[in-house]
C-alpha cells in the first residue's frame, strides 16, 4: 500500500478519518467542469484491487468513485483524493493472508 500511495503522490498528505463523506450528493457534476486530465482511471483500478484483496473498509467509496471513471469532475478527484488520504491513516489496517494453516 506504501508504494500505492507514493505512485500517485499521496504518502506525506494529512490523513482523513473516513474514506467518504457521508451525505454527499454524487449526481451533481461541479459546474459541467468535465473532462479532467488524470490519472483516475488508473487509481480507481488500483483502489478496486486493494479493496477486493485486504482492505474491504474502502469498497463502498472506491465503487462510488468507480462510478464516473468515463466522466471525471472536480468534484470525483476530490472524492478519490480523500480514499488515499484515509488509506493513509489507516495502513496498518487490512487482511493478512497465511498459508500456514496452524495460524
Amino acid at each position: 500500500m506504501d508504494k500505492l500511495l507514493k505512485t500517485y503522490y499521496m504518502d506525506c498528505t494529512k490523513p482523513a478519518t473516513t474514506p467518504a463523506v457521508s451525505g454527499t450528493d454524487n449526481s451533481e457534476d461541479c459546474n459541467g467542469m468535465e473532462g479532467i486530465n488524470s490519472p483516475y482511471r488508473e487509481a480507481v483500478g488500483s483502489l478496486l484491487y486493494l479493496s477486493n484483496r485486504s482492505r474491504p473498509d474502502i469498497t463502498y467509496a472506491v465503487n462510488m468513485a468507480s462510478r464516473k471513471v468515463e466522466n471525471t469532475t472536480v468534484h470525483d478527484v476530490k472524492e478519490l483524493k480523500r480514499i488515499f488520504r484515509y488509506l493513509q491513516g489507516t495502513r496498518n489496517l487490512g487482511f493478512r493472508y497465511s498459508t500456514d494453516l496452524n495460524t
